[in-house]
């Protein structure tokens, strides 16, 4: 633009004028005026331009926009970028009104065409988006020097402002990174599990090997607890034989030999909750759950003295003809489980680790006495095991750093074999250690539920640091 428009010079500015173009702004001490530009309006401009310059709002410009390099995030730059800009163009109308009639200037602002460039750094004197505003403050009276003072305090303000939330967020960073910094190890840790801890409230312990089975109505005056077992399954039966409405399955198409198999927990409190079922047809799933849930509240099953959710099993089966609509009633003596078929399915339940009769012994142990220092010998010895057998530098080789928690779950069968191993880690070689070194634990004598060897769930959570 310097090089090639004509130049004058007016004191100790110069003008350019611009060929072909009606702009009109400044720049330091440039003032480009275009020659399309009516001669009486621009006389009118360049007293507007000229304010712009004597007070040097392209210094303003110019620091806001060193603002946006530095603070580009920040909203308030730009917002406030634009109402400086807006100031400018009020306190140069107000300087050039005096030198000219206030109609005279609206017409000038509204009869021009605007091709002024959007540019941030630069007063232009037609920009469209500030017009309306001038011509409106323009018909106000002059402000008390009280308020230009205080608009002359935003500046420092908008500066403070920007330097606080950037050293706050460098400083937020520096706190996160701190505390995200681990700690040197000293060795792996296996969480413990706590032996004098009651965990009573927080398993579920089948029917068929809680100590104090679940107690139906009508059964608590019976002496021995396998009465009260047998009393209970039957109440169960008997209700579930009552009130189940075979003529559904007709109703739906079935014929012949219909099996559901119903599964739901009597909880702590002795409520029946958490009803399933399975059947040839959702709609015997549905009435299967329905009657389940009629079941009245009973006295909750115990174990080691405490209130404990109990799981139960009910299969349901019925024959339905295929020459009428004729349904054969529920058998209660062949299609419920009996004491009998209970006592059959032992070898597959599985009873947790915390609340065990007799817990399975790792070698060395043996020789305690009770059962809770057996139990605590044996949590201790498998930690120990794991530990020492663990390659923690596998994290630092996966790039891992800071806090590492695998979680370890498997079981003890009934011949006292680790089995069943499985492990969640943040990343697989980890989880592939972890089920290793489980899988190294020795043989054990399995535990024991009523005399008999059952099936024993065993969780090891594992955390260790890895140094950055």
């Amino acid at each position: 633009m310097l090089i090639k428009n004509p130049k004058s010079k007016f004191g100790n500015l110069l003008i350019i004028n611009l060929l072909n173009s009606n702009a009109a702004f400044s720049f330091f001490n440039y003032i480009f005026l275009g020659e399309r530009l009516n001669e009486t309006d621009k006389d009118a401009i360049l007293k507007h331009e000229m304010v712009h310059v004597k007070e040097k709002h392209t210094f303003d410009l110019l620091f806001f926009e060193v603002m946006r390099i530095f603070f580009w995030f920040n909203p308030l730059v730009y917002m406030y970028q634009n109402r400086i800009m807006t100031l400018h163009e009020f306190i140069a109308d107000q300087q050039a009104v005096k030198h000219q009639d206030k109609t005279q200037y609206y017409q000038n602002l509204l009869s021009q065409v605007f091709q002024t460039q959007n540019i941030s750094f630069i007063n232009p004197f037609f920009k469209q988006s500030l017009i309306k505003k001038r011509i409106v403050m323009l018909q106000k009276s002059k402000s008390k020097q009280v308020k230009l003072f205080k608009y002359g305090l935003l500046i420092p303000i908008i500066f403070g402002m920007l330097v606080y939330t950037s050293s706050y967020g460098q400083e937020k960073d520096k706190s996160e990174d701190q505390e995200k910094t681990p700690q040197p190890p000293t060795s792996i840790e296996v969480i413990k599990f706590d032996t004098h801890k009651d965990y009573s409230n927080e398993v579920e312990v089948p029917f068929a090997v809680v100590e104090e089975v679940p107690i139906f109505k009508g059964c608590e005056d019976l002496n021995s607890s396998e009465e009260k077992r047998k009393c209970t399954s039957n109440k169960i039966q008997e209700l579930v034989g009552k009130n189940f409405n075979t003529s559904i399955a007709s109703e739906n198409g079935l014929t012949g030999r219909q099996r559901i198999t119903v599964l739901f927990k009597i909880s702590a409190e002795g409520n029946i909750v958490d009803a399933q079922a399975r059947a040839p047809h959702p709609a015997l799933e549905k009435e299967a759950v329905r009657v389940v849930n009629t079941l009245p509240k009973m006295l909750p099953g115990k174990q080691k003295g405490k209130n404990v959710m109990v799981p139960y099993s009910l299969p349901i089966v019925f024959v339905v003809s295929d020459t009428d609509e004729t349904t054969n009633p529920i058998d209660i003596s062949t299609s419920f489980e009996t004491t009998k078929e209970t006592e059959k399915i032992m070898d597959d339940v599985e009873v947790p680790f915390a609340v065990i009769e007799h817990v399975p012994i790792f070698p060395g142990c043996e020789d305690l006495a009770s059962n809770d220092e057996k139990k605590r010998c044996a949590s201790d010895k498998i930690q120990e095991f794991v530990a020492k057998n663990f390659n923690k530098d596998i994290a630092s080789e996966k790039g891992l750093v800071g806090r590492q928690r695998i979680t370890t779950m498997f079981k003890i069968n009934t011949e006292g074999n680790i089995v069943d191993v499985q492990s969640r880690a943040p990343h697989p070689a980890l989880e592939e250690e972890t089920i290793r070194v489980v899988k190294l634990l020795p043989k054990m004598q399995p535990g024991k539920q009523k005399g008999r060897e059952v099936v024993v769930p065993y969780s090891l959570p594992i955390v260790f640091v890895v140094q950055d």
